[in-house]
C-alpha cells in the first residue's frame, strides 16, 4: 500500500516538472496533463490522510468492482427491454448509455475505484 510520503514525493516531482516546463516553453497540452496528474495525486493524498486500512481498501475495491458489473448488466437489460425485437441504432444506444452513466454516477464510481487501485498498488 502506498504511503503519504510516497504520494508527497510524486507531487513534488510533478510540480518540479511543471515548473521546468513553464521555464522552458513546454506545450500547454503537456502542462495540462501534468496539472491533471497533480490534482489526482492531491486527491490520493487527501484520501490517505484519513488513514484507511488495507483491508478496508480491498473490501471497497471488491464492492465497487461488483457494483460496476451489476450496473453494466442493468444497462444491457434495459436495452433489451426497450428494443426487444430489433437492432438499436448506435446514436440511440450511445444516448441511452450516457443517461445510464449519469443516473448511476458511474464516472465517480470509476474514479473512486481508480483511487483505491492506485493506493493499493
Amino acid at each position: 500500500m502506498r504511503t503519504i510520503e510516497q504520494v508527497n514525493q510524486e507531487i513534488q516531482d510533478i510540480q518540479k516538472g511543471i515548473d521546468f516546463g513553464r521555464k522552458n516553453g513546454a506545450k500547454n497540452t503537456h502542462l495540462s496533463r501534468l496539472a491533471g496528474d497533480l490534482a489526482l495525486l492531491k486527491t490520493f493524498r487527501a484520501y490517505l490522510e484519513t488513514n484507511p486500512s488495507e483491508a478496508f481498501l480491498l473490501k471497497e475495491q471488491a464492492r465497487l468492482t461488483e457494483l460496476l458489473k451489476v450496473l453494466d448488466g442493468r444497462f444491457e437489460q434495459q436495452v433489451k427491454q426497450s428494443f426487444p425485437d430489433r437492432e438499436i441504432p448506435n446514436t440511440i444506444k450511445s444516448k441511452m448509455l450516457a443517461e445510464h452513466r449519469k443516473r448511476y454516477d458511474i464516472p465517480r464510481l470509476r474514479n473512486y475505484l481508480k483511487t483505491i487501485k492506485y493506493l493499493l498498488g
